[in-house]
């Protein structure tokens, strides 16, 4: 189960998420790593965007966009099943965007970023046996290339994530599913592969 006080730590740099206590951190601010926002609505689908180009994620069936969670992590989208709440939830899949590794090849920035994250990680209380290692990339049907890491004996809300990269001159946009058991994550990764398989890049400048 998810703590009450939002304590889900999303795989990106603290400051620019909500902290344990509850209180909202502000966003980071440097120009070089653009903040994603809920961009542009299509029906069942968020959109990630970074400058004028944004990542459709498709919303799963039977799945719900808290988009006051989203909104306090600053994140495009918290998607989690239908039934329960962000503090509820044995899983959830969110999108962002890195702005700081533009055009890098896909596999430097996916291990790069995991990396970063897994370090993040084992400074959390639960979290010092953090494990990576690399999961079948995929390439769907719109052309895109994701790489996908997969961290193992996370901190206790992020024990497993699935993590997905697709490398842009925009930036690098990453799809993760985050879950308290790996058990969780195998019983939905059916949504986080059509989530890859669906996804399209698109110019929201017009």
């Amino acid at each position: 189960m998810l703590a009450a006080t939002l304590a889900f730590s999303p795989s990106f740099p603290a400051s620019a998420a909500q902290n344990a206590s509850g209180s909202a951190a502000q966003p980071v601010q440097e120009e070089s790593v653009p903040q994603p926002f809920s961009g542009p609505r299509t029906q069942g689908a968020v959109v990630c965007c970074s400058g004028n180009t944004g990542l459709i994620v498709n919303i799963p069936v039977g799945w719900v966009n808290d988009d006051k969670v989203a909104k306090k992590l600053g994140l495009p989208a918290v998607l989690y099943p239908k039934g329960g709440n962000f503090n509820t939830a044995h899983a959830i899949i969110y999108p962002r965007v890195d702005g700081r590794n533009k055009g890098l090849d896909i596999e430097k920035a996916a291990d790069l970023l995991i990396e970063e994250t897994a370090r993040r990680y084992r400074a959390l209380p639960g979290g010092s046996g953090v494990k990576t290692s690399k999961g079948k990339d995929a390439v769907n049907a719109h052309g895109l290339r994701f790489a996908v890491r997969v961290i193992e004996d996370g901190p206790p809300a992020n024990k497993s994530e699935y993590v997905a990269y697709v490398s842009t001159p925009a930036g690098v946009f990453i799809v993760v599913m985050s879950s308290t058991d790996p058990l969780r994550n195998i019983q939905y990764m059916h949504h986080f592969e059509r989530i890859l398989d669906e996804a399209e890049l698109i110019d929201v400048a017009n």
